[in-house]
């Protein structure tokens, strides 16, 4: 998970901009961690046994973040996940970071689209979320976390993080 500095800065070295979904190992903290507790209280027993090879693996990815084409003068982000069959439950965010001109990290941005930067489905095979800002001459990068649950392994979350590669001024400002 990012350690978010007492300044807001994202301090910890990015995930991969793409990534298979796992089974949790670390849940010392992060989003998810609430989450998969109130799961794991509710949903028993929480033993992780791995999809069989015939489901094929979901995977996350965080795209580079680039002038969007819709809001003019913006920076959009999307997170995408993709499962080569339905899965019971499919949930991630996307994030936008800043960087905050000190040389070192970045900062969380609010979206300017709420609702559009999580993606929450059910029976589904492929959930897009989207987290755009105000375009400014700034190095922007894009973060997402997520979780699926596999049909017949209800009580398990399988968990991805994936950042997107930096991108400086992807409106063209400067």
């Amino acid at each position: 998970m990012f350690a978010v500095t007492p300044s807001g800065v994202f301090a910890d070295p990015p995930a991969p901009t793409s990534a298979e979904y796992t089974s949790p190992k670390d849940t010392s903290g992060g989003v998810f961690n609430d989450i998969s507790n109130w799961i794991s209280s509710i949903r028993i027993p929480r033993v992780y046994t791995p999809p069989s090879p015939s489901l094929g693996s979901c995977r996350q990815n965080t795209d580079r973040a680039h002038h969007s084409s819709t809001h003019p003068g913006r920076v959009n982000v999307h997170v995408t996940a993709r499962c080569p069959t339905n899965v019971a439950e499919m949930y991630h965010t996307a994030a936008i970071m800043r960087s905050n001109n000190s040389g070192f990290g970045y900062e969380a941005l609010p979206t300017l689209t709420p609702g559009r930067d999580v993606f929450h489905g059910f029976g589904v095979r492929r959930g897009t979320a989207v987290a755009n800002t105000h375009c400014s001459v700034h190095w922007f990068r894009g973060t997402g976390e997520g979780y699926v649950i596999y049909y017949g392994f209800e009580g398990t979350l399988a968990t991805a993080e994936t950042t997107g590669l930096p991108a400086y001024d992807p409106c063209g400002l400067d």
